[in-house]
């Protein structure tokens, strides 16, 4: 598993995102330049909520920027794990059900939810701050957790850390 790779489609997804943000900050930008004159009656709020909508563009592109200056970090810098390892960002992660299936995850500082392949493998991003981050981290190969999978708790085994 290349996990270079993994955290350039994080980077990639990222980025996209960003782009999206920025046409629409640019396109609320629009609208409010364009109302012409005043109210015409006091719930005419357009212009307003126009100029609130860049605002909010500008905020969600300000933490984006964040959160690319935190993938490009561990891209900087690769972890390697070790067996007896504890899991950390940057972590690949493989949990094993009872009944054999497997999910993979890997651990990113941001980005979570965001799905990524690496060869024939779907890992889906996962971060610190999530629930199922907050309970893997400081965990290590062999270990068991139980997550509530859409409302039904099932147990699994850390069966990987790369």
């Amino acid at each position: 598993m290349n996990k270079h790779d993994i955290f350039k489609q994080i980077k990639t997804e990222l980025e996209k995102t960003l782009a999206n943000t920025e046409r629409q900050r640019n396109e609320s930008q629009h609208e409010a330049n364009q109302h012409k004159g005043r109210m015409q009656s006091r719930y005419d709020t357009f212009k307003e909520e126009a100029q609130m909508m860049v605002a909010a563009h500008e905020v969600r592109m300000a933490e984006l920027r964040a959160s690319l200056a935190q993938v490009q970090a561990v891209l900087d810098r690769p972890s390697v794990f070790k067996p007896t390892d504890t899991i950390r960002v940057g972590a690949v992660i493989a949990l094993e059900a009872n009944d054999g299936t497997r999910r993979r995850h890997v651990l990113s500082p941001t980005g979570g939810g965001i799905q990524v392949v690496s060869g024939s493998t779907e890992l889906m991003v996962i971060t610190p701050d999530s629930p199922i981050g907050k309970r893997l981290v400081g965990l290590k190969m062999g270990d068991e957790i139980e997550i509530d999978v859409g409302g039904n708790k099932r147990n699994y085994q850390i069966v990987e850390v790369e």
